[in-house]
């Protein structure tokens, strides 16, 4: 009789089963915490590198081309990169013939405000990138070069903030580690 009972059980009971995906579900519920800050993470890091490649790419083309090429937040997960037409000769506004380059950050991450010495400033600056490798930060309204170097904050639904800095002098663009002390916008 013994070997009969053995013969027939090939599976799992509803009883097995039932207590596996429970001890499953509580093991993801405990755990989800977790994977969210992860995810947030995740995302603030992609958006990071997103912008610090627009960066680069509008100061390549800049120098690769010959002309000035212009970054503009535009809202608070989109962006810009277009070049800049030589008659321009006001500084405010980005015109030319060519195509410019639209993108935003990925779900959950935005444009934080610009740190520019000790202001924070969630208004409209540029940063445009010269021929020769050099930047400068311009204040939209008034097409003034306002700053030398700039701090571009960006913030996840966390609020978690990671900034990149803007050289001037070099035009160079670098990625700072996430601190608790990064200058927020208000």
């Amino acid at each position: 009789m013994t070997s009969s009972r053995q013969a027939r059980r090939t599976g799992f009971t509803i009883l097995e089963l039932s207590i596996s995906l429970a001890i499953l579900a509580i093991v993801v519920l405990m755990s989800w915490p977790f994977l969210q800050g992860w995810i947030h993470q995740h995302r603030l890091g992609q958006g990071v590198d997103t912008v610090h490649a627009a960066l680069v790419q509008a100061r390549t083309l800049a120098m690769k081309e010959g002309r000035p090429y212009r970054f503009v937040c535009e809202s608070g997960n989109t962006y810009c990169i277009t070049a800049d037409d030589p008659a321009n000769s006001d500084n405010t506004q980005p015109r030319s013939t060519a195509v410019p380059v639209h993108d935003m950050l990925p779900e959950g991450v935005n444009f934080d405000g610009w740190v520019v010495g000790d202001l924070v400033d969630t208004s409209q600056i540029q940063i445009v990138f010269y021929p020769d490798g050099r930047a400068s930060i311009i204040n939209s309204q008034t097409g003034e070069e306002i700053a030398t170097e700039v701090q571009l904050n960006l913030a996840d639904a966390g609020k978690k903030v990671r900034a990149l800095h803007v050289q001037g002098m070099t035009g160079s663009v670098t990625p700072a580690s996430a601190s608790p002390d990064t200058k927020r916008a208000p």
